[in-house]
């Protein structure tokens, strides 16, 4: 018997419900994907089953809603699922943006507007973004940013944080004023499938997420380092680093980069070197909207 989602979400441009066999993996693509926009039109179902052999393997398929079905892998323990799935939503997330530019970034915001802050991979994007949502601040994402076409607002995605051990354990010292790190609650649907590992969405750390895009106040370029620095970058270095995390360059050419060179041109460029989060966080809010520097890319 397959189990359902309640209801249909999009990330981005790709809409989805998700339906298995596996009542407990049904609950936690629903916990993880509640900060999501309910889908304005016809979704995908991506459906994941018991292979029938022996009873020691899963099978992954999307079906599009043309009917076509679409084969993602098999063979995979429960355990594994959930990666899977996150790796499918976010390659057609992409794919979604059309000929707009996305930017390997987490995206966190205030009043003032959204802060692109543009890493690698296990550079410390997802940490932040947490302890972001540990002082109940805005979530757009904590990996992936579009831009509109204009490249003065971002669009959110807020799709399941996922935190590794590493990084869990430097959220101390951006929890709540007393010190203490808030966890998720201990009966979310997660523990039935990942035990303590961290797939959850902003919303269950405290975090609001926006319905519609933000302004961009500036961009981050994170790197690790002794202690929490924020140093200002000019317009050149801003587009030489934009070129290198985004994701979409190699699909566009040149018109992503004269779309990166134009956000290089409105919004300020920073060097933000990650000591602890909270002390990161406390640096970045005091960060003036100044515009960019007047230096020619």
């Amino acid at each position: 018997m397959l189990h359902l989602t309640a209801r249909a979400v999009t990330a981005w441009g790709f809409a989805f419900r998700f339906q298995s066999d596996h009542h407990a993996l049904v609950d936690l693509v629903e916990y993880c994907y509640r900060d999501l926009p309910d889908a304005p039109g016809p979704a995908a179902a991506i459906t994941v089953r018991k292979t029938g052999r022996g009873g020691h393997g899963l099978a992954m398929t999307v079906q599009h809603p043309d009917g076509t079905i679409e084969p993602c892998g098999e063979g995979r323990t429960l355990e594994e699922m959930p990666e899977l799935l996150w790796w499918e939503v976010n390659r057609r997330a992409r794919a979604s943006a059309a000929d707009r530019v996305v930017l390997h970034a987490a995206t966190i915001a205030d009043d003032r507007g959204a802060w692109l802050l543009c890493a690698g991979s296990q550079v410390g994007k997802s940490t932040l973004a947490a302890a972001n949502a540990l002082r109940h601040g805005r979530h757009l994402s904590d990996d992936m940013a579009l831009l509109a076409d204009d490249t003065a607002t971002v669009l959110p995605y807020a799709r399941p944080l996922m935190l590794r051990p590493g990084g869990r354990e430097v959220l101390v010292a951006a929890g709540r004023p007393d010190g203490a790190v808030v966890l998720p609650p201990g009966d979310a649907p997660r523990l039935a499938v990942h035990g303590d590992e961290w797939f959850l969405p902003a919303s269950a750390l405290g975090a609001t997420v926006p319905a519609g895009p933000v302004p961009i106040r500036a961009i981050g370029f994170l790197e690790r380092g002794p202690g929490a620095a924020v140093e200002p970058l000019g317009q050149a270095s801003t587009l030489q680093r934009l070129v290198s995390h985004c994701a979409t360059l190699d699909r566009h050419g040149a018109a992503d980069f004269r779309r990166l060179e134009r956000l290089a041109r409105q919004s300020p460029g920073y060097q933000v070197v990650l000591g602890a989060p909270g002390e990161v966080l406390d640096l970045l809010a005091v960060v003036p909207a100044a515009p960019p520097s007047p230096a020619s890319p």
